[in-house]
């Protein structure tokens, strides 16, 4: 009894230390609540442009790696159930719903088929759509289970293909329309397979063929072969070249569940099985065989490859899985962080170290756990020399190792316990901790720095160059020699930093990893080149580097692992991998190789890849320019715009169809017309506020998960000046200027000739005036005045006329020169004159002359010599020819407002009609020349000045009608 309790313990045991782990590959799952509308999903496809779509039970989806646009019966679905999709020749997106309806989607809209109604008319009952497609005729076959193969033209024109079938199924390509049926048509056992190729139709009668119950059809296409498949026991592989030969296939006694689905990609084929997950396989003589396997357990309800390789898994529970690569695979143990790794290349056993301790030993991909010590992270190194795996558990003072499958101990100094790394060279190991450097030669330790007085270090790598021991600490190299450690790097900036790392390259070139600057690379004790971020490095805090056999150089990094294939200075190619290429993490702690497999440590498990199986997609991302916004307001995207000079303020979206990049997408874009260099940017939206007037080309490319940047997607627009600022209102404003100032100039020159003009003709008038004032006749009068009264003795008299008629000259002769003469000078002038006249005359009249009070303050002008001539024509042609006593001359200045003055001058004497009357007898036509020249004065100068002026003359009559004089009204603007 206590036997077999011991046989069951170990039993137990070994159990325990084998399952302790599980191997997958790394999904990207997307579910309801990354924003698909269901978690039933039915199909993939992927349209001509690159966008995925997906068909689930509430609807379809659009997705472009970064979001899910979701359509449904609202959106102009003929149903919230869609089972397949599919692409015609005009890129239109057809969807099969369960209400055996069609429907699709063209210019962002969904659209019922018009035919919909001959679907209907054919199938009377509820049947299931197996398939359908659209020929480039716009042709519609459909596979419908029960029913047959029928097809609909672009006119609407329904005819069956084949008709009374248990089950059928169409492949259509954009070459090839293919369609395989069987029905219960049995001879002898044998289902009829039909087969419709290049527009031939043949047979196959398929031998061996065991009836089901309930047929499980499921035919595809491979090149130029048709995949058959009922049952495990009835599966054929057929060319469908004429006659058809078929060949039953064997090896599927896996498939314990209905197959859902079926595809093939590069000579493989993909079986999705109910609760069994997919099953990649390859045919090889007949017989299939597993390749691998995905998502054991799950509903996976189709595959679908797209065209970057990516596997898209639709599950009928669980939503979508994405795979990127299935040659990345994990082993995760138990969620635990993987510290370091180390390979035994000539056993090929694979051993491996966790966070908490566990040491595994693998062979062929059977983990055994081999040690457990406390949790810590420190080195594994497979020493060939002596055959064993040694441990740097910093916990033990002993050096243990493991050998012959036991893990065994020796005893070593104080204070050398744990070992960051180490370098064995035949019978002698270096070991490097965080005191020092210790050596070992046979198991007896011969040197350790600490107990030979050198300062403590803490040492992370160790590598022997030209006899010497290159040692990395945590404040840069130090260098063993003949029992001394020298720092000869000090002053230099990246090998006095911490180093992380080292590896040789060949005799001359090695390479020294750091925590802050990437890889130094050597020769001898110069410094080649930095290779860093900036060169192509993953990251600049290296963690790890490795050379496998085919002298590829592997870094890990915080940041992902790079590739460096190095062929001297300043030639070599980095190629990355991250999570975009399918890593769990991107921290990296360990790589080691194995012939082509490169087996990496991270801080979610162990990951396995084939390095000859990595490819570096150069294909260039599609990037779509999918909104362009003017002010705030979307418009339908074209290739160029037309755009007023308040259409300034521009937004452009734009996404690149990559799904490896998992939304992590890098764009350059630049504005020909505002700069030329390209800006980087991971936002997919870029605006651009108050642009100027201009041509504009907006350009965006984006760069794919290895690098590779797209062709730019361009599209233009101009922004149109105001149009003030346009060439020809500008022309037309410079004309309209040119005409302006032109007749500005004009009219400037016509007026500085009218001034002239009527300057001159002003003082012409002036000097009439002054010749019409002091005529000679006035003047002779006068001195026959002054002579008599000499001659008479009658000198007071003469002495006041000649003062008088002085003073009058002097006055005249000054306001001669002045436009405007004040009131009162006016006034003394006329009493002056008219005494004269008076005393001339004999004193035949008297005169009087009168004036508003408010003219006493002697501010109010009036226009020189215009008075006069009109107190002369009173005199001469109204007093002087009658013969009264009491002849009067009256002249009267008042204010009749605040800019207005009225002079007015009357007489008594024998009025207009009888001088007229005086003069024609006297032959005398001319009318007075001192009139005529005070009326042309004072319209001159009313148009030079602006001011108004008016001259009224009236008749004055007694009762009868009789002349009583004349009156004289004088009107000035002041």
């Amino acid at each position: 009894m206590q036997f077999f309790l011991k046989i069951a313990l170990i039993i137990t045991a070994t159990c325990y230390c084998v399952l302790g782990y599980s191997q997958s590959y790394v999904y990207k799952h997307y579910g309801v609540e990354d924003g698909l509308p269901s978690s039933e999903v039915y199909s993939a496809f992927q349209d001509s442009k690159g966008y995925m779509w997906f068909a689930t039970d509430a609807g379809v989806s659009r997705f472009n790696g970064y979001e899910f646009e979701n359509f449904n019966a609202s959106d102009g679905l003929t149903d919230n159930t869609v089972f397949l999709i599919t692409e015609d020749s005009k890129g239109r997106i057809w969807f099969g719903t369960f209400n055996l309806k069609l429907s699709y989607f063209e210019n962002d809209s969904i659209y019922p088929y018009q035919y919909n109604n001959k679907i209907a008319a054919i199938i009377k009952e509820k049947k299931a759509m197996n398939s359908f497609r659209v020929d480039s005729l716009g042709g519609v076959w459909i596979g419908i289970n029960g029913t047959g193969i029928f097809k609909i033209d672009e006119k609407g024109n329904t005819a069956y293909v084949h008709q009374k079938t248990v089950n059928v199924d169409v492949a259509i390509t954009p070459e090839n329309l293919i369609y395989g049926t069987t029905g219960k048509e049995l001879i002898d056992n044998n289902v009829l397979l039909k087969i419709h190729h290049n527009d031939s139709s043949f047979s196959v009668r398929l031998e061996q063929i065991r009836t089901a119950k309930k047929d499980n059809l499921v035919v595809q296409k491979l090149n130029d072969a048709v995949f058959y498949f009922l049952s495990p026991e009835n599966a054929f592989s057929i060319d469908i070249t004429p006659p058809g030969k078929a060949k039953k296939l064997h090896g599927l006694s896996f498939i314990k569940n209905r197959m859902a689905s079926s595809i093939f990609e590069d000579n493989h084929i993909w079986l999705s099985v109910l609760n069994q997950g997919v099953y990649e396989c390859k045919i090889v003589n007949d017989s299939v065989q597993i390749v691998n396997h995905y998502l054991p357990d799950k509903q996976v309800s189709r595959v679908f490859i797209d065209n970057e390789g990516g596997i898209w898994f639709q599950t009928l529970t669980e939503g979508i899985y994405y795979l990127a690569s299935n040659n990345l695979k994990v082993y995760a143990f138990e969620g635990r962080n993987i510290s370091a790794i180390e390979i035994d290349t000539v056993n090929n056993r694979l051993f491996t170290l966790l966070r908490n301790g566990a040491v595994y030993k693998s062979n062929e991909g059977l983990f055994k756990k081999i040690h457990q010590s406390m949790e810590g992270n420190y080195p594994l190194k497979y020493d060939y020399f002596n055959e064993r795996l040694i441990l740097g558990d910093p916990y033990q003072k002993d050096l243990i190792y493991y050998q012959k499958g036991k893990i065994m101990r020796r005893s070593l100094s104080v204070y050398d316990y744990g070992a960051k790394s180490f370098l064995i060279d035949n019978d002698t190991m270096y070991k490097a901790n965080n005191y020092g450097l210790s050596i070992q030669v046979e198991g007896v330790e011969t040197y350790f720095s600490y107990t030979y007085g050198e300062k403590k270090m803490w040492c992370t790598s160790l590598m022997k160059h030209n006899q010497k021991i290159w040692i990395g600490t945590n404040h840069g190299i130090e260098i063993y020699y003949n029992k001394k450690i020298d720092t000869p790097f000090s002053n230099n900036k990246y090998l006095s930093s911490a180093i992380t790392a080292m590896e040789r390259v060949n005799e001359h070139i090695f390479l020294v990893g750091t925590k802050s600057y990437g890889i130094v690379v050597m020769q001898g004790d110069s410094i080649v080149e930095i290779i860093n971020e900036e060169s192509g490095l993953a990251g600049d805090l290296v963690k790890k580097i490795h050379m496998d056999q085919q002298n590829t150089i592997w870094v890990g990094t915080n940041k992902g692992i790079s590739r460096i294939n190095y062929n001297g200075y300043n030639n070599y190619e980095v190629y990355n991998i991250s999570g975009k290429q399918g890593l769990v993490t991107s921290e990296i702690n360990d790589i080691c190789s194995y012939q082509n497999k490169i087996y990496v440590a991270t801080s979610k498990g162990l990951m396995e890849f084939d390095q000859s199986k990595l490819s570096i997609n150069k294909s260039h991302a599609p990037v779509y320019i999918t909104t362009f916004g003017v002010n705030e307001q979307e418009r339908e995207v074209l290739q160029n715009y037309q755009l007023s000079y308040k259409e300034n303020n521009i937004s452009i979206s734009f996404e690149a169809l990559n799904y490896r990049s998992v939304g992590e997408i890098e764009y350059r874009y630049r504005v020909l017309g505002i700069e030329t260099n390209w800006i980087s940017t991971t936002s997919r939206t870029i605006r651009f506020s108050s642009l100027p007037k201009g041509d504009y080309t907006f350009e965006v490319k984006a760069k794919n998960e290895d690098g590779y940047w797209s062709n730019a997607e361009t599209i233009t627009f101009t922004i149109s000046p105001p149009i003030w600022l346009t060439w020809w209102f500008i022309a037309l404003m410079v004309l309209l200027g040119v005409i302006l100032i032109y007749l500005i100039l004009t009219y400037r020159i016509k007026q500085l000739n009218q001034k002239n003009t009527l300057e001159k003709r002003m003082v012409e008038l002036e000097l009439v005036a002054l010749r019409a004032q002091m005529n000679p006749h006035f003047i002779f009068n006068t001195l026959n005045t002054i002579q008599n009264a000499i001659y008479t003795l009658d000198k007071e008299v003469a002495a006041n006329y000649i003062a008088h008629f002085g003073r009058l000259i002097r006055i005249v002769l000054e306001t001669s020169k002045k436009p405007k003469i004040l009131l009162h000078t006016e006034i003394e002038m006329l009493s002056l004159y008219i005494e004269l006249e008076a005393e001339r005359f004999s004193n035949k009249f008297s005169f009087e002359i009168t004036k508003d009070p408010v003219f006493s303050d002697d501010t109010y002008h009036l226009p020189s010599m215009v008075i006069q001539p009109f107190v002369e024509n009173a005199i001469l042609h109204g007093l002087v020819p009658k013969k009264s006593d009491d002849l009067l001359l009256s002249l009267d200045f008042k204010l009749k407002d605040s800019n207005t003055m009225l002079c007015t001058i009357s007489d008594n004497g024998i009025g207009r009609a009888a001088s007229n009357e005086l003069n024609k007898s006297k032959n005398l036509n001319k009318s007075s020349m001192g009139m005529h020249i005070t009326k042309e004065r004072l319209d001159l100068y009313q148009q030079e000045k602006g001011k108004q002026f008016s001259v009224k003359i009236i008749d004055l009559k007694g009762k009868e009608g009789e002349a009583m004089g004349t009156k004289v009204e004088i009107t000035f603007t002041i």
